[in-house]
Order: C-alpha cells, then sequence, then structure tokens
C-alpha cells in the first residue's frame, strides 16, 4: 500500500469532512469509474484458521464480535499499556477508534473521548484531532453490569454440546460433530458495560470519518497490508472478564465434522485436553495480573462512499483487495457430510487466495453497502452491532443465514439520513387493530414488504458476487 497522501485539502461544503482534491494512491482520479473499495466475498466450503472461525461462530451467542486475540485486544495506545506507569489497566473501552486485523486482533487507533494530550495517545492522533463535546459522563451515559456474566460461564457455538462434570473446582466437557465450533470459558465471570444512547456520534463522525481513515491507513499497526472500507469501528459497548479460556475447532481441515471431545481442566495449563483436535487460549487469574481482557465489543462500523474513498484513500487494485470468507455449506447436517467427502477427496480445503488480505467477516460491512446502493449520494454510512446481534442468535453463520440476518436488520430499521451521512435506526411497533375491514389493507402491506424484502435481498446478493 503506497504511503503517498496528496496534502492539498480543501472543504466539502456538504458533507463537512476536509478532503483533498488530487490524485489518488496508486494514480490518477478518474470521475468515470467508481470501483468498489469494499473486502469482497469469497465462499468456502472450509475454513482452516482459529480467528475466523472463533469470531463467526460465536455470532450465535448474539454478544458482538468475539476476539480470537484477546490478550492483543487488550493493548490501547501505540505501545502496550503495562508500559505506562499511572496508567488503568481496563484494556478497550468505549470510544474507542480501531480495526480489527486478519488475526482477530482489535489495533488501537485513539478513543474520541480522550484529548491529543491525553498519555493513552502518546501523541499519535489524526491531524487536527479534537475529541467529542461534552466528554463521557460514565455516570449517566453508560449501562453497567457488574455480573453480567457469572462465575463459571460457558459461551458456546451453536451445534457444541457442553456438559459441567464439576463446579468447584470448575471442570467440563464438550463434544460437537459439526465441522466447526468455539467455545468461551469464563471461570471467574464477566461484565458489561454499553453507551445508553449512539445519537451524538452522528455529526461528529460525518465530519471526521475521512481524515480518521487516512490516518489508519498510514499509522495503524495492524498486520494486514491493506486498510479496506469498512474497516473502522467505534466501540459502543464491551464485555470483560480477567481470566478466560477459549477453542476454536478443527485444528486441521482434514478433523472438519470428525467427533471432537475436549475436557476442561481448569485454570492450571494446559487448560484443554485433548488439545490436539483444536486450537485454544487461556490465560488464568494470577498471568491476568488485574487486568480487564474485551471478550466480545460492539460497535458502530464506519464506511465511506467508493467515490469519495477513490479520490481521497489509498485504493488497491481488484487483484490485491481484501477478502472475506462466508461458508457456503452447513456445518451440520448431510450436507456438511458431503462437503467433508469433498475436501478430504481434494486434499485441499480450497480457501486460499494468491495476494489478497484476508479480512474478519463482519455482517454489518454488507449492511452498509446495501445502504450506499440506496442512496447512492450519500458519502458516509453508519451501521450499529445492535440492528443484527439479537438476528445472529443460535445460527451458524452460513450463507443463507448471513443474507437473512442482513435482510431482516435492513427491513427492520428505517433509514436515516443527516446531511450526506446514513444509517439505521430501528422501527417502532405500530399498534395493531385487526378488523374485516383491514383485511384487504393488511394483505397489501404483508405484499409489499415481500417485494421490498425481495429487493434488499438482491441487492445483498449483487453486492456479494458483483466480483
Amino acid at each position: 500500500m503506497t504511503n503517498h497522501v496528496d496534502s492539498q485539502r480543501e472543504s466539502d461544503s456538504n458533507s463537512h469532512i476536509s478532503i483533498s482534491r488530487g490524485s489518488s494512491i496508486n494514480g490518477p482520479y478518474r470521475q468515470e469509474k467508481v470501483v468498489n473499495t469494499f473486502p469482497q466475498c469469497h465462499l468456502v466450503h472450509s475454513i482452516i484458521g482459529a480467528e475466523e472461525t472463533y469470531s463467526r461462530s460465536l455470532f450465535s451467542a448474539g454478544h458482538g464480535f468475539a476476539f480470537w486475540d484477546i490478550p492483543g485486544s487488550h493493548i490501547r495506545g501505540p505501545t502496550p499499556l503495562e508500559q505506562l506507569e499511572g496508567m488503568s489497566l481496563l484494556g478497550m473501552s468505549i470510544g474507542d477508534i480501531g480495526i480489527i486485523d486478519p488475526n482477530g486482533e482489535f489495533i488501537f487507533g485513539f478513543n474520541v473521548f480522550a484529548s491529543a494530550a491525553d498519555p493513552l495517545h502518546q501523541g499519535q492522533v489524526p491531524d487536527d484531532f479534537v475529541e467529542i463535546q461534552p466528554g463521557l459522563d460514565r455516570a449517566n451515559e453508560v449501562q453497567v453490569i457488574p455480573n453480567y456474566f457469572k462465575p463459571g460461564s460457558i459461551v458456546a457455538s451453536k451445534g457444541v454440546n457442553v456438559d459441567e462434570i464439576s463446579e468447584e473446582p470448575l471442570k467440563i466437557s464438550m463434544w460437537s460433530t459439526a465441522r466447526e465450533g468455539a467455545l468461551l470459558v469464563l471461570p471467574h465471570g464477566g461484565s458489561r458495560e454499553d453507551l445508553k444512547s449512539t445519537s451524538r456520534f452522528t455529526e461528529y463522525v460525518s465530519k471526521h470519518a475521512l481524515e480518521w481513515y487516512r490516518y489508519m491507513c498510514l499509522h495503524s499497526r495492524t498486520s494486514a497490508t491493506t486498510v479496506p472500507n469498512g474497516s473502522l469501528y467505534l466501540i459502543t459497548g464491551c464485555d470483560r472478564a480477567k481470566a478466560w479460556s477459549s477453542l476454536a475447532f478443527p485444528s486441521n481441515w482434514k478433523n472438519a465434522g470428525k467427533r471432537i471431545e475436549v475436557t476442561y481442566e481448569g485454570e492450571e495449563f494446559p487448560c484443554w485436553a485433548p488439545s490436539r483436535w483444536s486450537r485454544e487460549k487461556s490465560i488464568g487469574l494470577v498471568e491476568g495480573k488485574g487486568r480487564h481482557f474485551c471478550i466480545f465489543a460492539r460497535g458502530i462500523r464506519i464506511s465511506i462512499s467508493n467515490r469519495l474513498w477513490i479520490r481521497h484513500l489509498p485504493y488497491n487494485p481488484p487483484e490485491e483487495a481484501s477478502y472475506y470468507n462466508i461458508l457456503s455449506t452447513p456445518i451440520v447436517g448431510f450436507r456438511s457430510k458431503i462437503a467433508r467427502i469433498r475436501d478430504r477427496l481434494l486434499r485441499n480445503s480450497g480457501v486460499l487466495l494468491s495476494r489478497h488480505q484476508k479480512f474478519p467477516f463482519h455482517p454489518s460491512i454488507l449492511i452498509s453497502q446495501i445502504l450506499l446502493e440506496q442512496h447512492p449520494t450519500a458519502d458516509i454510512v453508519l451501521v450499529e452491532d445492535s440492528v443484527w446481534c439479537n438476528l445472529a442468535k443460535d445460527g451458524y453463520a452460513t450463507l443463507p443465514e448471513v443474507l437473512d440476518w442482513v435482510v431482516t436488520a435492513v427491513m427492520s430499521c428505517e433509514l436515516v439520513t443527516v446531511d450526506r451521512l446514513v444509517s439505521l435506526k430501528p422501527k417502532t411497533a405500530a399498534a395493531a387493530t385487526p378488523s374485516k375491514a383491514n383485511f384487504v389493507k393488511d394483505l397489501l402491506a404483508k405484499y409489499a414488504d415481500w417485494r421490498a424484502r425481495t429487493r434488499v435481498l438482491r441487492q445483498a446478493e449483487r453486492i456479494l458476487w458483483s466480483h
């Protein structure tokens, strides 16, 4: 990714965004052709990579995005907080802006509630950075549930069966025949905190989104070679734990679909036995040293229009584009067995794309693109995790379910436009007054709803297959 950014800027009178009107990063700006700057979809039969399996499988828990690299996601600031005297060991917090890299780690950029001079930033913030005002009033703006996860809580993906062997000390056994799955054990429980309202972010994000993307493209410490559109993540809620143990399976594509049986032995290493069937990560209470690790996060995905990106930000040609994986076949049942046979015959999972940058799948990416299609004059799109989290509960995150989540999320919300910013707001339920006179109207309303849903589904499918 080329690191040159045209320094000439002037104000966009319509969107209040500071932009440059020179060339794009890799060549002159051509107004006649607007390409896709979002990560592309790659349909796969099976996945190798615990970071993908873990986050995708735990969508079914309905808690938001699950980080595979939990210790890495704990770090805030350009250097580890442990190196800064007097800094809190809270880890990820509300107001953090960052991206999730291919390893399943949250890469911190800055916090919108902290000033540029705050030690948290260590002098590294976007140009002309100004924190949002007024500052965060935690007492009135944040809902905190200290014991949201009780000690001994187990968060498992659909298709994973768990049996408790003993409560003290905590010992459990799990088994599954699903082609992939994940499990999170919280021996000492965990807390939850969420912003009660995110409405005051709208104008602030609209003004600074482009500069934030420019900053993250040039200065983020991600392992990814590119930062695609839709990467920016504004954290509005966190689930934290002082000790945890996570597991994702299979450890090898050859074992996908085989019956896996693993026992959690407690906080003493090794936590899981046998471990040859899966990949695991754990940190006990002693090892954690009082830190509060973010196990799930909820937030707002920030995207900008393709034309704005091409004009002002780094662009990579299609052969070097980022991609995310979506499972095309079920992970349980007859079709999953067929997929397993296919993998064994081919002796290859077939999930690698040369020269492409892997990107963690997130439903909001697809929703953002749909909204941009529906509002082609929009410059910025905000999508909150709350619009799809509950829809993902008890799902497998395969293609049909992902499409259903996305379509239902769009249909259950109303579009809100502010200048050139588009977002979603849950619809208010209208009181039903059943009567014979309303039968025809109800029937017509259902037909209109079906047509609208079909239209959104076609938009989603067109976006997925566009490459």
